[in-house]
């Protein structure tokens, strides 16, 4: 990793490419293709029981990868990689056909997973400047094309065809209503909108967007389609109380934070990752549908509040600039709020790539332990690194902060939990190989936590991943 970082001289790409990074961190760039291996070994894992977007996803990773290999010779030569170098284009399209679902369809997967990727790679850097390393601003645009090609089918099959099921429900209303955010802040960027009709353009372009189509495809109001599953009875009620109390607790703590007009200190920004471990944990066991549902709204609303924030609009935007100026980190550098961000998606990612992760009557194709890679290497481990290794650590690491002592904590407290649920009966399987592998994650992904200066909330959800799937 460090090779790879001296072959590249980042003020001249930032100069020749009109980009800022994220100062005070290497480039990243192996965190392009965490995402893309993750979704080709869980679908190589789980072939039998992919759905045809999944299948397409899988050539599509592929692709994302070759298209990484191409803008990773570009940037070495200080440029970026034009369209008519990207002829990879033509074979991915022919092998896209192969999925046997036309060859527009393969056209247009081809096209998302080389072309668009790679403009919306260079878009992400320019719009948030020095909010992103080149690997994290990778690993955002890899996201968004993901959600652009997997949402876009979806929206065309879905017309005239009613949603019936609930996991399919849950999957169109997240895409559907993360799409139209998108499409509200490139409205509100490229139009220069910063006053109080934010509030009016966001209902209209959401409306139209999200709410409207929605209608159509379940037949029946979202807001009310929503509101039946969290009513569905007295433990869904009970999950979604739970929820709610944790939710104003991480409310009265930020309210807490922004009134003494002091820094938060890494130790007390943890306690965000306590609580997402108490919702996610329980959610999982016993909620998973919901849970999946809930992260994904949930998301959505972090974006809007993120365009509160940056256009300052009134009256929440003051409120939320002074509650994130209180508690951000050195890696919120640039525009937007990464950290935060990046925890919520570092805890769900693993649910949202895997094949059937709600599929708790399949006992072949189901496993809870993947499922939790976030928990585990970002609501444990890291946790429990930071608070130990603050309050016991002597032996720091060389030109770091972290100590080692808090490596060992992280370890030592990720098996421990794997080992409390294992003799609860969430985890199944606890051969000798399965011991090691756990093992393995464990230690590897705590060492990066402590030696890495990328954004570790995103990155070592994806590597545990990749190792427990």
């Amino acid at each position: 990793m460090s090779k790879l970082n001296t072959n590249f001289d980042i003020i001249s790409i930032e100069k020749k490419l009109q980009i800022e990074v994220r100062p005070n961190a290497s480039n990243g760039l192996w965190l392009s293709f965490l995402l893309p291996i993750a979704l080709i070994i869980s679908a190589l894992k789980h072939y039998v029981v992919l759905s045809d977007t999944y299948k397409s996803l899988l050539i599509f990773s592929i692709g994302i990868i070759f298209t990484n290999i191409f803008i990773l010779q570009a940037l070495k030569r200080k440029h970026y990689v034009s369209v008519f170098h990207l002829w990879i284009f033509i074979p991915l399209s022919i092998l896209f056909i192969s999925l046997n679902q036309g060859t527009v369809f393969a056209i247009y997967s081809g096209f998302f997973c080389t072309i668009l990727y790679s403009r919306i790679y260079l878009m992400v850097l320019r719009m948030f400047p020095k909010s992103f390393t080149l690997g994290e601003a990778a690993l955002t645009a890899q996201s968004v094309a993901i959600l652009l090609y997997t949402t876009l089918p979806h929206f065309y099959y879905s017309i005239g065809e009613p949603i019936t099921k609930t996991g399919r429900s849950s999957t169109i209303i997240i895409q559907m209503e993360l799409l139209g955010i998108m499409i509200l802040g490139g409205f509100l960027y490229y139009f220069s909108i910063k006053n109080i009709a934010v509030y009016f353009w966001g209902f209209l372009i959401l409306l139209t967007t999200f709410l409207f189509p929605l209608h159509i495809f379940l037949q029946r109001s979202p807001i009310l389609w929503i509101l039946s599953l969290l009513l569905e009875d007295l433990a869904t009620i009970r999950m979604v109380s739970y929820w709610v109390i944790c939710v104003c607790i991480a409310t009265l703590a930020i309210i807490k934070q922004r009134n003494t007009g002091n820094k938060a200190s890494s130790s007390k920004r943890k306690i965000f990752h306590i609580l997402a471990v108490a919702v996610y944990i329980p959610g999982l066991m016993y909620k998973c549908n919901l849970l999946y549902l809930g992260s994904g709204v949930l998301l959505g609303i972090f974006f809007l509040l993120e365009i509160l924030r940056n256009l300052a609009i009134p009256p929440l935007g003051r409120l939320l600039q002074e509650s994130f100026m209180t508690l951000s980190d050195e890696k919120d550098a640039g525009l937007l709020a990464v950290t935060p961000i990046y925890l919520l998606t570092g805890f769900t990612t693993p649910i949202w790539i895997h094949p059937s992760p709600c599929d708790i009557t399949d006992s072949a194709y189901f496993e809870f332990l993947p499922l939790i890679s976030g928990v585990l290497s970002v609501g444990i481990g890291d946790t429990v690194a930071s608070a130990f290794g603050s309050k016991y650590g002597k032996h720091f690491y060389h030109d770091s902060k972290k100590t080692i002592e808090g490596t060992l904590a992280s370890i030592i407290s990720q098996l421990l939990t794997v080992f409390a649920l294992y003799e609860i009966g969430f985890i199944a399987n606890m051969d000798q190989f399965n011991c090691a592998r756990i093992t393995m994650a464990v230690i590897l992904t705590s060492f990066i936590e402590a030696k890495t200066d990328q954004i570790d909330n995103a990155i070592l959800p994806l590597i545990m991943y990749i190792i427990l799937i």
